[in-house]
């Protein structure tokens, strides 16, 4: 298992790419025009989705090419402990970025609040001094013309 997990490091050093998304958090994947290739990679690391991109698939002088990606952060965290020690220094500074700004993501990150307006769930951007009420610019906007609307109504009766 250890030279799967050393030919896995080593494809995903080559092919690999470590970024982050919302809330800094870490996903990795994997692209390339090898479908057998990258289906061993999803076997090795157990973790991860395989998609075929679509846009190579419209293009009949492209070749199709095939995503493997893993965004859940337990997952992530668990195929990059894997692969860690076969990976060059660069991925490696890359990794301890992402993790660093997911930290501080996390640590900036206030209790879950509800919008006032459609009652979602959502992280309040701490930036701001002061307190968010909405969800989106949306549901400020549409709350906004509630009360207007509503304000209309009053002074015609």
């Amino acid at each position: 298992m250890t030279d799967d997990l050393a030919w896995a490091a080593g494809l995903f050093e080559g092919e690999g790419c470590i970024t982050r998304g919302r809330n800094s958090l870490p996903i990795i994947h994997l692209a390339m025009t090898d479908r057998d290739v990258v289906e061993r990679f999803a076997v090795v690391v157990r973790h991860g989705t395989i998609v075929e991109l679509a846009k190579y698939r419209e293009r009949p002088h492209y070749q199709r090419q095939w995503r493997w990606a893993c965004q859940r952060e337990e997952h992530v965290r668990d195929v990059m402990a894997r692969l860690l020690p076969w990976l060059g220094n660069r991925r490696r500074a890359r990794w301890e970025e992402i993790l660093a700004a997911r930290a501080e993501a996390v640590a900036t990150m206030i209790d879950r609040v509800s919008c006032s307006r459609c009652g979602r769930f959502f992280y309040p951007d701490r930036t701001q001094n002061r307190r968010q009420h909405f969800c989106s610019v949306a549901c400020q906007r549409e709350a906004r013309n509630e009360t207007r609307r509503a304000g209309v109504v009053r002074a015609a009766r």
